[in-house]
């Protein structure tokens, strides 16, 4: 294997998405910045690294003001059916406007069937969560997770708000049935059956 190869394989990619992101490497930044700012004495150089550490506080601050003061409701929009996908209608209410929330759903039976992310509520918004079911059964949604990175993706934070408990109903999986032969009173006698002579003529069992 060439050395270039080596360098880009998987494993060193996934070591780097593991310990490398944008949080690290603007603080990485912010470091360099401020030891050239003191050590050359350079005035753009304080104001570089003031932007970041704005950009930082930021990054920190907003996210949790995203998941304050939110208000959840969750209703089935029909009965669930094993292994095929359904649909819950989530309405989330706030006190202003909120910006890119990631909706999750953590049920050990009950998941989303795929990734949820809500651009932008203004005061009230419904939304639609395609969910599926492993088990057939009745069982009950009482909290939703929602996560913030707004507004620059750096840092997210996760809270899992309650919503007035929800009961979801899940069917057993629809099989088809073959063709049935139509049965008739005459045909009514099968292998096993046995016989008893009475009136009425109804003595097949």
């Amino acid at each position: 294997m060439s050395p270039d190869n080596k360098i880009l394989s998987p494993e060193f990619i996934a070591f780097l998405q593991r310990h490398i992101n944008l949080h690290r490497v603007i603080w990485l930044l912010s470091v360099i910045v401020l030891f050239a700012a003191w050590n050359r004495g350079i005035a753009l150089m304080y104001g570089l690294f003031s932007l970041l550490l704005a950009i930082l506080l930021l990054s920190y601050v907003f996210p949790f003001f995203q998941l304050r003061k939110l208000f959840l409701a969750l209703h089935c929009k029909e009965n669930l059916q094993v292994g095929e996908s359904g649909q819950l209608v989530l309405t989330i209410n706030t006190t202003g406007r909120r910006y890119h929330l990631s909706v999750a759903l953590r049920h050990p039976i009950i998941e989303l069937a795929e990734r949820v992310f809500v651009d932008y509520v203004d005061r009230s918004g419904k939304f639609l969560l395609p969910v599926e079911s492993r088990m057939r059964g009745v069982y009950q949604i009482t909290s939703i997770q929602l996560t913030s990175s707004y507004p620059f993706g750096i840092f997210s934070v996760t809270r899992s708000i309650p919503v007035a408990e929800q009961e979801v109903l899940v069917l057993p999986k629809a099989a088809e049935l073959g063709v049935l032969r139509d049965l008739h009173i005459t045909h009514s006698v099968f292998s096993g059956s046995d016989s008893s002579e009475r009136k009425g003529g109804q003595g097949e069992f």
